[in-house]
Order: structure tokens, then sequence, then C-alpha cells
């Protein structure tokens, strides 16, 4: 089902990069890191002076605003490729987060040097999808809530040991094995929340009232690693709107959120 190039294997249907110890990539981001330029100088003081508008609106509601953008597996699994990687330092992910650390750093939550830093403790995605697991997923999540805490200190984040942790081989065939029509066995990671939790950390008094999500797959809750499904505990209240259908703050700001999160995977930047 594969042929050989020089230095990997791409499953023919192209999308679909073979690396080693079983990992499978999706090519899409990697042809972007190849053939996709940085920001022109031009465009990237246009996403600036718009970030710094968009951000200055939230502030001055009195709304939490983050910003989050999403790594794909090969900027935190590169090592499994099956070639050397090296990654741009100037790349499309690497100037947005550049542009909101100058701005404002209290609006960036900076996924990819917490997955980074954490993917030895416990494999953080998928080995045969495109996604994060549970276990990145929660990452981000606790890196969500200790911005929100910073702004509401009576909100309790939950822990990993306010859930059982169960994991088992999963059972369905993920998004990158469907495109080769393999079997790619890989590891389903479930997060039940234990009764204790909701007794003493999500009290309504404990609770905020609304989150707006702009969200892709990552966010999804639909899937069992939308990192919404963890958020969602703490608010009355989550509106969800996918992201490709354009960001409008002053829609946002008439419903008068308390946190507001506008999310995007590295390969759509």
């Amino acid at each position: 089902n594969q042929f050989s190039t020089k230095h990997f294997k791409i499953a023919k249907t192209s999308s679909v990069l073979v690396g080693t110890e079983g990992w499978l990539y999706f090519t899409q981001g990697l042809t972007d890191l190849w053939s996709k330029q940085p920001y022109t100088n031009s465009q990237y003081i246009d996403i600036k002076n718009n970030t710094n508008t968009v951000a200055g609106k939230f502030k001055k509601a009195q709304i939490t605003y983050l910003e989050i953008y999403t790594p794909d597996k090969h900027s935190i699994y590169p090592e499994y490729l099956g070639f050397n990687f090296i990654a741009n330092p100037h790349s499309r992910l690497e100037q947005r987060i550049a542009i909101i650390k100058e701005i404002d750093p209290q609006n960036l939550v900076d996924l990819k040097t917490e997955l980074l830093k954490n993917k030895k403790t416990e494999q953080l995605y998928y080995k045969a999808d495109t996604h994060w697991n549970n276990y990145g997923s929660f990452l981000a999540y606790e890196k969500i809530m200790e911005k929100v805490k910073r702004d509401y200190p009576n909100i309790e984040p939950l822990t990993k040991d306010d859930f059982e942790i169960i994991v088992k081989p999963n059972e369905y065939r993920t998004d990158l094995s469907k495109n080769i029509l393999s079997d790619y066995k890989d590891t389903e990671i479930l997060f039940s929340l234990k009764e204790s939790a909701l007794q003493n950390k999500l009290t309504s008094d404990k609770k905020l009232e609304k989150l707006v999500v702009y969200y892709d797959s990552f966010f999804d809750p639909k899937y069992n690693w939308g990192t919404t499904n963890f958020l969602k505990y703490h608010f009355n209240t989550v509106e969800l709107i996918e992201n490709y259908k354009g960001f409008r703050t002053d829609e946002i700001i008439e419903q008068h959120p308390q946190v507001v999160i506008n999310q995007r995977v590295e390969r759509h930047l």
C-alpha cells in the first residue's frame, strides 16, 4: 500500500506519511512546512494590528480573551517521521506566538512549549490520528484554566485526580489509518469525572456564566479528545462557533461572555 521515496514512505493516497514505530502523519501539515512561506512583513503587520484591535476591545469590555494555536503532531513528535526534521524558527506558528507575546502575553496559551515539555511523561497525541489524545487535551485545559483563574480566582480547575482515567485499545479506525485502509493500533484515553469533583469543585457558585469558543476539531466536544469537554464543566453556557465562519468581535462582546477562546490548528494559520 505504500511506495518508497529516498527518505520516507507515503501512502498512495498521498495524504498520509508512514513514520516509524507505528506513527502516521498528515502530509498536508508537512507540505505547509515545506512550501508555505512565513508571513511577509506586510502580512505580519496586518495580523498584528488586527490582533491588537481585537485584544484591546475584549480588554476594555473586561472579557478574558485567549488565542490558542494547536500544534500539528509533527511539531511535537518529529522524531517518528522517519527522516531528520528541522523546524523552521520563523514558521507562521512562531510568528503568531511572537505577535501575541508582544501585544499581551496574558492573551496567549502557548501549547507548543507545554506539549514539548510534557511529552516524555505521557504520549499526548494519537499515533494513527492527526489529533491529540485526552492527555494532550487535558494539558491544554490545564493551561487555559491557569489563565481563567487569574481573572476569576473563585473558579477551581480540575486535576487528573478528579477523574478515573481508563486506558484501552481504541475501538474505531482513526482518521489517518482510514486513509490507508489499515488497522494501525492505537490507544484510547478516557477521563471519567468523579462524583466528588462535582460536589466539591463544580458547585454553582464556582461556575462562570458563559464561554464562547471559536474552534476546530481539536476542541470539538463531539470527539473524545475535544478540549471543550473539560472546559464546559466551569460554565453555565458554552457557545461553539466553527472558526471558518469568521471572528465577529463586536457581536461576541454584546453577549457578555466571561471568557472567549480563539483556537486554530497550526496547518491552517
